[in-house]
């Protein structure tokens, strides 16, 4: 699947340079360097939905009682990059150009258990992505210091997934902490809407939304896992550990939640049901702001 994709983002570069190559009409030909950054939205899939999931089962657990804290999603991050674009005609463009996006959150929650231990465990997942985008760009001028832009186009992903749970019993007596770390690779598409104010001197400022799907799957990685308690310490390290996505029935209240497993193993307790490879939806919008350099 990864050398499909591969060799799909190089049909789409070879026929980029070729549409570059020097022709009769070269002299029509305008570059532009574009400078952009800003926040994005993303969805993050299963790796909210797996949180979510067991933080919701322990708010049902009549066992548990939840004493503090809240569970948060991973939804807002930040975006920058940058992209050269070849104007063949002032209102058509080809660019290429890489960003780096980062979407992260930490949630904590304080819990007391039916055998009166109280506990505060942490979550801190965070999502990574480099897209190489070839992009088609549109211009209409609407105005001598305006023009109105479309862009659409594909990227190649090159993505990170972080996973950390931290969990500790309040009295000191215990702790236990779990990292994980996959890469992934995944073809996604992406179109949006912007404007151009034109400063003069070959420079104009961009504001533009961009909304963009990609999802990164077979996620795969070491789990770091280590015990504490008073002069003890015990590690269990997994070697390419499976992020997986599963539906939990809990045998304190027979309801269904997701949840997310990470081991070398497909879970197979009788309380796991519709197991599969999870997911980390990358989709979702961006908003950016930049400047624009012609020449």
């Amino acid at each position: 699947m990864k050398k499909t994709q591969k060799k799909s983002v190089l049909g789409i570069l070879i026929l980029t340079f070729l549409l570059l190559s020097p022709s009769s009409s070269e002299s029509r030909i305008k570059f532009e360097l574009k400078f952009f950054g800003g926040g994005n939205i993303l969805q993050a899939g299963d790796l909210n939905s797996g949180i979510r999931g067991l933080v919701d089962n322990w708010h049902d657990d009549p066992e548990v009682t939840i004493t503090g804290g809240r569970f948060r999603p991973i939804e807002y991050g930040f975006e920058y990059g940058a992209e050269f674009i070849v104007n063949f005609i002032p209102q058509i463009g080809i660019g290429i150009g890489a960003c780096y996006l980062q979407a992260y959150r930490s949630s904590r929650l304080e819990s007391t258990w039916f055998d009166g231990e109280s506990y505060i465990d942490t979550f801190k997942p965070k999502i990574r992505a480099v897209p190489v985008s070839c992009s088609l760009h549109f211009r209409l001028p609407v105005a001598s210091f305006l023009s109105v832009t479309a862009t659409a186009g594909a990227s190649y992903y090159y993505g990170t997934v972080n996973w950390n749970l931290h969990w500790e019993l309040t009295n000191g007596q215990g702790s236990y902490d779990e990292s994980w770390k996959s890469k992934s690779e995944t073809i996604g598409y992406h179109g949006g809407l912007g404007f151009e104010f034109h400063l003069g001197h070959g420079i104009s400022l961009v504001i533009e939304g961009l909304e963009r799907f990609a999802t990164l799957k077979d996620l795969k990685g070491d789990l770091n896992r280590i015990w504490k308690s008073p002069g003890l310490e015990q590690s269990n390290p997994i070697k390419n550990a499976t992020f997986w996505y599963t539906e939990y029935k809990s045998l304190a209240t027979d309801k269904v939640f997701p949840l997310v497993v990470i081991d070398s193993e497909m879970p197979s307790d009788l309380s796991y049901s519709s197991v599969r490879k999870g997911k980390v939806d990358l989709s979702g919008i961006a908003l950016r702001t930049g400047f624009e350099i012609k020449f």
